[in-house]
């Protein structure tokens, strides 16, 4: 039976969706560990947290190209600090390593996910068998895909927003919104939009089956710890017949 899941940070916790043949779950998490223990054979693993890390101005990360896709929502897409400052444990340090290395300072959105980063990090070098098994993803990029290529630009935070993103969900894989419309429901507020996104990137690995794996850049590097850096998303058919060119 194959499993599907998909991951998002939420409020100092990890948020993970699983889609199975005919339902889907949902569960909160401490750790990565504790999200994957119950499915450590899933078919598909994404996660929105940046995997592979630059350590010099040379390492090229998907952030640039990812936002030329995401006109008008390009702000949701975080720039991502270098490894040496994300192990440096005070926020005006990281800031200085992150300017010596790669030029530029550490955003307060960057830097409240810090921890997590640097978690998810941690996991993958002390669980090699997960490298580039897990995958980075994003969900805003995933959502513009499900509506071919136009970027969502309503807030999740507002009710046309969540709609919006709900419908889309339940045109590529019918069935979410029952499941969506019925969690959110009975969900502490400032997680909603974390399980939209958890959902999404879900959804995402499950059709990436059948529509193939695009990947932001098309050929990504490995980071000196062997992990792809990359954001993968799924293809459309006019990237698949490209693609055979």
């Amino acid at each position: 039976m194959s499993v599907h899941l998909g991951i998002d940070v939420s409020k100092g916790k990890w948020l993970v969706v699983a889609l199975e043949e005919k339902k889907a779950w949902w569960r909160l998490c401490h750790t990565l560990e504790e999200c994957l223990q119950s499915w450590p054979e899933a078919t598909t693993v994404l996660v929105d947290i940046p995997l592979g890390l630059p350590e010099s101005i040379m390492d090229q990360r998907p952030e640039s190209q990812a936002r030329k896709q995401l006109k008008g929502k390009g702000s949701s897409v975080f720039p991502v600090p270098c490894r040496q400052a994300v192990y440096t444990k005070e926020k005006e340090q990281a800031k200085q390593v992150n300017r010596q290395i790669l030029g530029k300072s550490i955003s307060e959105q960057t830097w409240n996910i810090m921890g997590k980063i640097r978690h998810a990090d941690e996991f993958l070098q002390e669980h090699p068998t997960w490298k580039n098994r897990i995958l980075e993803s994003h969900p805003e990029l995933c959502f513009a895909k499900f509506r071919g290529g136009v970027p969502v630009l309503e807030k999740k935070t507002t009710e046309e927003g969540r709609r919006i993103r709900v419908e889309l969900l339940e045109k590529v894989l019918p069935g979410m919104k029952a499941f969506l419309e019925e969690t959110l429901e009975t969900m502490e507020k400032g997680r909603r939009d974390d399980l939209l996104d958890a959902a999404c990137l879900a959804v995402a690995g499950k059709i990436m089956g059948n529509s193939g794996v695009g990947r932001i850049p098309e050929g990504p590097q490995d980071d000196s710890q062997g992990i792809l850096m990359q954001m993968v998303y799924p293809k459309s058919k006019i990237e698949k017949n490209r693609s055979k060119k």
